[in-house]
């Protein structure tokens, strides 16, 4: 059931994002909020319930995660340009989205690091043995 409505819900936004009228860049902003949300949704769904050692390295290896960190300022623009009824960005917005670029940054070595390094992290996951996953290094800025 989360599968099929993440799934729907990334459809649907998607569809939000391209085919919008009346408030298109509020629009924009609440299109790419459910789009990151359902994503992230569908690869904890991926995280939690898949036996396959291979589909769990193939979703590390997109970075998923990190949009983790853009769904808030999404939502903060979407609800700032509809009270405002300006959707235009200010100078000073981008800095609502430095968590995003921090962990964007600092997972993307590990994103484009060999099959092995994941398969190990995966293989950590699906045995549950958490003691050693402490030693992986995943993001190069933040501590694990």
């Amino acid at each position: 059931m989360i599968l099929m409505l993440g799934g729907f819900g990334v459809f649907f936004s998607a569809i939000l994002i391209f085919y919008n009228k009346g408030y298109r860049s509020a629009n924009i902003y609440l299109g790419l909020f459910l789009f990151f949300f359902n994503f992230i949704i569908l690869s904890h769904y991926i995280y939690i319930f898949s036996e396959s050692a291979e589909v769990i390295s193939f979703v590390l290896r997109v970075p998923i995660n990190a949009t983790a960190y853009a769904v808030g300022p999404l939502a903060f623009l979407y609800v700032r340009s509809i009270l405002r009824d300006n959707a235009k960005l200010s100078k000073f917005d981008w800095f609502h989205f430095i968590f995003f670029a921090i962990f964007f940054s600092g997972r993307l070595l590990n994103n484009l690091s060999g099959w092995d390094g994941q398969y190990q992290v995966t293989d950590e996951i699906l045995n549950n043995s958490w003691k050693n996953f402490s030693h992986f290094k995943i993001n190069q800025f933040l501590p694990m």
